[in-house]
């Protein structure tokens, strides 16, 4: 359970390797994830570091506020199109966006009614959230933009890459609370949880109309035991909405005991939720046959290393740490149905210090803790990041070899330019400082010492030309399962033969690597003067492209199905950016970085320079 000013908030806020081969079953453990609330709002300049402190955590997966409030301040003219301009998605796109290339997979959460939605009803002043339960109507026009637009095939007017998907939407935040969902009680009725459900109904068809794939997770539970007259107790909230008719995917609730999650006092038997009394909310659930076996995710859990004025407990910055090793023990954890155990938060707030790091960012002892038991974490299969649909057809075999036949031509020119001698034309101007110029060179530098290093050139990149289409092209494909090891085996050479490259350029070329008289003035870098420059007898060699040797014994793993077709084709892919990113390399123009210190002998020095 969290805080901000003004409101009790309990969620306001070896690449081919892996790639070659299906992925090995879950572990039966629920992987650790944390949320970072600071994702949620201010400058959008801030994103790219907190996505940094986020994928140092080692996280395989987040939760992310998304407020209604902040994205559409403005009644939008069509509410349920996800490119409505009233609608600002600025933050919530680099976001997504820097989370799917980080493999970072979102459960995004969406709460905080803006005014024209609630009512009227404005933002109390001193919090961002809103609280005034909204009209479900609007509520699901939201959704509906909100899934479209990250359903993996929607492109943002004036761009030509499709935003990434986002499969796990969860309706509201702590909804059986008055701080996020009001009013909950009239008439000694329990309104707040029939407002509810109605948002639930409205949303999910749309939600799954959007992306069908989509896991709806509605309750929310916020970690109240009792029920008063500001909110309804977790287990009467869950009791309520599991024997409701709306339609959901999964369930989540967020727990914040008081004692050790191993503690077996009376308090912990009997207080809900708690990590002893967790298994109670699978027995609600399943008491409802409809609901029998519902996944459920604990989307916030954590304790607090500082008292505030929200929260009398607290426990030490080691006591936190063994907290969580505990939690990630516990019996309940490794039941299947527990999806993630979802840590609040990434660093404390003024209000909540329950993060990995102090408010001024230094990491506590359980930011070790997490990373190591991140790094174990094995995502279950609702939860892993889906790439683009393919259909197990002759076409689609056809469309993966091409994939792989492009990265090995482009392999093919980037190793044929190193092996036949680099040239001036592969050196940026004034590229080559002292450290790399080797035996039997001189020089002076000029008493303002060197010229800044130069900017890349920017030149094309040397790509082959592709090929006319053959008629009849795919007629050499077979849908067959030798056919997709034929293509994986495409891949995996492409694979091999980037990193034999990317060694060998890594390690450093040497002065045999370029043609004779390959450096002339203009690649020396300013401030430098050649002096003198005698040939040696002996050549430096030229490095040479180690490649690993493919393993073959691997056929076994290759299934005629969908999935290994789409793992055929990210191998592929991930072949074709990394040959793209040598090209490059090589079209920029080498530095002296690029070859080995003292490796640039007089004989790559043009004649005029060997005085």
């Amino acid at each position: 359970m969290r805080k901000v000013p003004g409101v009790a908030l309990a969620a306001a806020t070896g690449l081919a390797a892996a790639a070659l081969w299906p992925a090995a079953p879950a572990a039966a453990r629920a992987p650790i994830g944390v949320q970072d609330d600071r994702l949620t709002s201010g400058p959008v300049e801030q994103v790219p570091e907190r996505l940094r402190l986020l994928s140092a955590s080692r996280a395989k997966v987040t939760r992310v506020d998304v407020l209604w409030s902040l994205v559409a301040p403005r009644r939008p003219a069509r509410p349920a199109s996800p490119a409505d301009p009233a609608y600002d998605f600025t933050r919530l796109d680099a976001v997504v966006r820097g989370l799917a290339e980080r493999g970072i997979v979102p459960i995004v959460v969406v709460y905080s009614a803006p005014p024209w939605a609630a009512g009227g009803r404005p933002i109390p002043e001193g919090t961002e959230v809103n609280s005034r339960a909204p009209s479900p109507p609007q509520f699901a026009a939201f959704m509906r933009a909100l899934a479209t637009r990250y359903s993996g095939r929607f492109r943002p007017p004036g761009e030509t890459r499709a935003l990434p998907e986002v499969r796990h939407w969860e309706l509201w935040n702590e909804p059986n609370l008055g701080a996020f969902l009001s009013p909950q009680r009239a008439g000694g009725r329990l309104v707040g949880l029939q407002r509810y459900l109605q948002m639930v109904r409205r949303a999910y068809p749309v939600i799954k109309r959007a992306n069908r794939d989509a896991v709806v997770i509605a309750g929310v539970g916020g970690p109240r035991s009792s029920t008063g007259r500001t909110g309804i107790g977790a287990e009467t909230w869950a009791r309520g909405v599991a024997r409701s008719t709306a339609p959901f995917d999964a369930y989540s609730q967020h727990v914040y005991p008081s004692a050790a999650p191993n503690a077996n006092t009376r308090a912990n038997r009997l207080a809900f939720p708690s990590w002893r009394t967790l298994p109670r909310l699978l027995d609600i659930l399943d008491a409802v046959p409809r609901r029998r076996g519902t996944p459920v995710y604990i989307t916030e859990a954590g304790y607090t290393t500082a008292r505030t004025t929200f929260r009398d407990v607290r426990v030490t910055p080691r006591q936190q740490a063994a907290y969580m090793r505990q939690i990630m023990r516990l019996p309940i954890i490794r039941n299947p149905r527990i999806k993630v155990v979802m840590w609040f938060n990434l660093q404390d707030n003024a209000n909540w210090p329950g993060g990995l790091r102090y408010l001024g960012g230094r990491q506590k002892p359980s930011h070790a803790a997490f990373v190591r038991l991140a790094r174990a974490s094995r995502l279950p299969a609702d939860l892993r990041r889906r790439g683009p649909r393919v259909r197990l057809s002759r076409r689609q075999l056809l469309i993966n070899q091409r994939i792989s036949q492009a990265a090995v031509r482009r392999l093919n020119l980037v190793q044929r330019r190193l092996d036949e001698g680099l040239g001036r034309d592969d050196i940026r101007p004034g590229g080559i400082a002292p450290e790399s110029l080797g035996p039997g060179v001189s020089f002076e530098v000029a008493p303002g010492g060197l010229a800044a290093a130069p900017p890349p050139l920017r030149r094309r990149a040397e790509t082959p030309p592709t090929p006319p289409r053959r008629p009849g092209a795919a007629a050499g494909v077979r849908l067959a399962r030798g056919q997709l090891l034929i293509n994986q085996r495409i891949s995996q050479a492409a694979i091999l033969r980037t990193n034999g490259l990317q060694g060998r350029l890594d390690a450093g070329l040497t002065g045999g690597d370029l043609r004779e008289g390959a450096v002339g003035p203009a690649q020396i870098r300013g401030g430098v003067t050649i002096t003198g420059a005698t040939p040696q007898p002996d050549p430096p060699a030229a490095t040479v492209t180690r490649l690993a040797t493919a393993d073959r014994s691997g056929g076994g793993g290759v299934r005629l199905s969908a999935e290994q077709l789409l793992i055929n084709q990210r191998i592929s892919q991930a072949a074709v950016r990394r040959a793209n990113a040598l090209a490059v390399a090589l079209a920029e123009g080498l530095t002296s970085e690029d070859f080995r210190p003292a490796g640039i002998t007089a004989r790559a020095l043009d004649p005029a320079l060997r005085s």
